[in-house]
């Protein structure tokens, strides 16, 4: 059964240490969302998937067009996503363009734990995969799909931390990528009603929430802007559409590369804040669901709300790895109490 907001504080607490700093986490985490069952993963697969054609990665795939000629695959791989799940990543996406299917998009995301596994595209920890493509009422949607490490065999759960908690579809996806369906238990018509719908949409691919090692961000900026661009196709939230409009540069996104110091002018005054914390921290997954966090006038008019959430219950962030970096290993916390207690000043 899924639990909401509810479920934040009734999973059982635990800490994390960093150095000789520990701060508890009174929630699970990737489940700002909620949660669903193994019933509600597998009624999900049934909707959206009703025969079956993408049990395996390979199966993926080939019905999307990564294995026709008249399909371009984009790739990325070698970079690292430091902004949530922390994993080496390699990215691939369809644009289709074969009859009958123009329009739909495709992405297949493999995590790995070094870059050497990425870019050899062995031993991945997980293949998470996306399609917008049209659903049960013919009306394109985003569609979610989670691949075994070892096999290339469907599931319906994955783990994205050290944690060990199996979160399972669609409700492991809706912490980054927005979602706000009220499915509380498997209906024998189908997911959402037999729409398969999860109000879900794809993120921007934005470089200041990676880190580069061995593979340069130079090498790999063309990529991310045609996978940014298969984005905007995707039909994404406003907030997405703006972040990438804004680095590259405006409409028609003139720029080749992003412009890592892009900051909204919304935000003038505040420029540590959104630089530091926002980036970082919080705007990937804001961008999909909440966006008014990424609004500085928000902050402003809601600072005791703000500090509840973050400092009282500890809320977010929702992801391990930025809670972890948030309240341990810099110094987020204290710029986001200073910004609250100018906000909260007479």
């Amino acid at each position: 059964m899924k639990t909401r907001a509810a479920v934040r504080v009734l999973i059982t607490a635990f800490s994390i240490a960093v150095s000789s700093t520990v701060w508890s986490a009174p929630h699970g985490f990737v489940m700002s969302a909620g949660v669903d069952d193994e019933a509600i993963a597998n009624g999900y697969y049934a909707t959206i998937d009703p025969l079956n054609q993408r049990t395996t990665q390979a199966d993926f795939l080939e019905v999307n067009g990564f294995n026709d000629p008249v399909n371009e695959v984009v790739v990325a791989k070698g970079h690292f996503n430091d902004g949530d799940l922390q994993f080496f990543r390699v990215i691939k996406m369809v644009e289709d363009k074969r009859p009958g299917y123009e329009e739909n998009y495709a992405f297949s995301t493999g995590n790995y734990l070094t870059e050497a596994d990425a870019l050899a595209e062995v031993n991945s920890v997980s293949l998470v995969n996306m399609e917008f493509s049209p659903g049960p009422n013919d009306d394109r949607i985003t569609k979610f799909y989670i691949y075994d490490e070892g096999s290339d065999t469907r599931r319906i759960s994955t783990i994205f931390d050290e944690t060990n908690t199996q979160l399972y579809l669609p409700a492991a996806c809706y912490s980054c990528h927005g979602g706000d369906d009220d499915e509380e238990t498997a209906s024998p018509d189908g997911y959402n009603e037999g729409s398969g719908e999860t109000n879900s949409s794809f993120l921007a691919f934005d470089v200041r929430t990676m880190k580069f090692f061995g593979t340069s961000k130079a090498s790999l900026e063309a990529a991310f802007k045609k996978l940014n661009q298969g984005v905007l196709q995707t039909d994404p939230t406003k907030a997405t559409k703006k972040l990438i409009k804004g680095l590259y540069g405006g409409s028609g996104l003139p720029r080749s590369t992003q412009d890592v110091n892009y900051i909204p002018s919304s935000w003038a005054g505040e420029e540590e804040l959104y630089s530091d914390v926002i980036v970082p921290t919080c705007l990937s997954c804001h961008t999909t669901s909440d966006s008014k966090i990424l609004r500085l006038a928000w902050w402003k008019n809601n600072p005791k709300s703000l500090r509840e959430v973050i400092f009282h219950e500890r809320l977010m962030p929702d992801s391990l790895p930025a809670y972890n970096r948030f309240w341990n290993e810099t110094n987020q916390h204290e710029i986001v109490l200073d910004a609250l207690n100018r906000f909260e000043a007479p």
